[in-house]
C-alpha cells in the first residue's frame, strides 16, 4: 500500500493503483454554486433564505476514484465576506484538486437613515444617512421638462440639491441606497419650495382683517430682522423681530399716528440684521411681496 500525503491528511492507495503514467490524467473537478447572483461577484443568498449551495462534480475517463474531500454539497451562509472551499479527489491514475472563488453573500440591504430635506426660492436640498459603499438614485415627480418622472441623480454622494424647482409646487423624492451586493432600500419624501416671504402669500386677499400673519425664510446668523410695510408708497410700519415671523394686530401706531389694515395693495420687505440691532448692519434684501386688503 502506498500512503500519499495531502497538506494535512493522508491517503492510503492500493499498492497495484501505481504512479498515472504518461498521458494519464487525474479526475476533472468542478463545482457551481446555487445562488441569487448580486453585483460585483456578491450573492444575495437564495429564495429560501439568507445562503448559496455549493455543489461539486467529479469526473474521470474511465478511471476509478479512489478518495476525495470536500467534495460533498455545502449550504454556506451568510452574510459572509468571502469565503473558499477546495474540493481534492484521488484516482487510479492521478490526483486533481480545485479551489472556489472567493464567495461572498449578503441578503440585508442597506440601512438608509431619514432624509434630511429644506427648500427655499429655487432649490430643494436632500442629505442621508447610508453605509459609505452604498450607491444611490435619486428620482423626482414630477421630472424635469414636463416629464411625469425623472432620475436626478447617480452616484455615491450623500446629499444633492435640486436647483430646478419652481415656487409652490410639491415634489416627491424617492431615493433609493444600492450596496455592493445590488440589495437595494429605498425612501420617499416630499418638499415644496416657498418663496422667501411666504405668509401672506403673494397677491392674497383680504377682507378686512383684524391682524396679519408675516413670516419668512429664515437666514442663518441672522439675529434679527427688518420687516417693512408699505401702503401707496408710504411707509406705515418698520419692525425688527428676532424670530422669521410677526403678526401685526390693528390699530398699531407708527411715527405718532394710528395706523388701519385699511383698503389697498401693500407691498412688505424683509432685510437680515447680523450682530447688535444698534449697529444696523443688514445682509441683502430677503425680497418682497404683496397682497391685497379689500372692503
Amino acid at each position: 500500500m502506498v500512503v500519499l500525503f495531502l497538506s494535512s491528511f493522508a491517503l492510503f492507495v492500493p499498492a497495484n493503483a501505481g504512479p498515472a503514467l504518461k498521458g494519464d490524467r487525474g479526475p476533472s473537478v468542478d463545482y457551481w454554486i446555487s445562488g441569487i447572483r448580486g453585483t460585483n461577484g456578491w450573492y444575495r443568498g437564495s429564495r429560501g433564505g439568507d445562503f448559496v449551495v455549493l455543489h461539486w462534480t467529479v469526473r474521470t475517463d474511465g478511471d476509478v476514484v479512489i478518495f476525495s474531500k470536500g467534495c460533498e454539497k455545502e449550504i454556506i451562509t451568510g452574510p459572509n465576506a468571502g469565503t473558499t472551499r477546495t474540493c481534492t479527489a484521488v484516482s487510479d491514475s492521478g490526483i486533481a484538486s480545485v479551489t472556489t472563488e472567493l464567495i461572498k453573500i449578503d441578503a440585508d440591504p442597506p440601512r438608509l437613515g431619514a432624509i434630511v430635506v429644506s427648500s427655499s426660492t429655487g432649490v430643494v436640498r436632500l442629505r442621508w444617512k447610508a453605509p459609505c459603499d452604498a450607491h444611490f438614485l435619486l428620482r423626482r415627480s414630477p421630472g424635469r421638462g414636463g416629464a411625469p418622472s425623472s432620475v436626478l441623480y447617480r452616484g455615491t454622494r450623500h446629499s444633492f440639491a435640486d436647483r430646478m424647482v419652481k415656487s409652490d409646487i410639491t415634489y416627491r423624492y424617492e431615493l433609493r441606497a444600492i450596496d455592493q451586493a445590488g440589495n437595494a432600500a429605498a425612501k420617499t419624501v416630499s418638499a415644496t419650495p416657498r418663496p422667501p416671504l411666504f405668509a401672506p402669500a403673494r397677491g392674497l386677499r383680504l377682507r378686512s382683517p383684524p391682524s396679519i400673519l408675516f413670516a419668512w425664510e429664515t437666514v442663518p446668523q441672522a439675529s434679527y430682522y427688518n420687516l417693512q410695510l408699505w401702503l401707496d408708497g408710504e411707509e406705515i410700519l418698520s419692525e425688527w423681530p428676532s424670530l422669521a415671523r410677526f403678526r401685526l394686530l390693528t390699530p398699531w401706531e407708527y411715527r405718532g399716528e394710528k395706523r388701519y389694515l385699511r383698503a389697498g395693495s401693500y407691498t412688505w420687505y424683509v432685510w437680515p440684521g447680523r450682530g447688535p440691532r444698534g449697529l444696523r448692519t443688514y445682509g441683502p434684501l430677503l425680497g418682497s411681496s404683496t397682497f391685497v386688503v379689500t372692503p
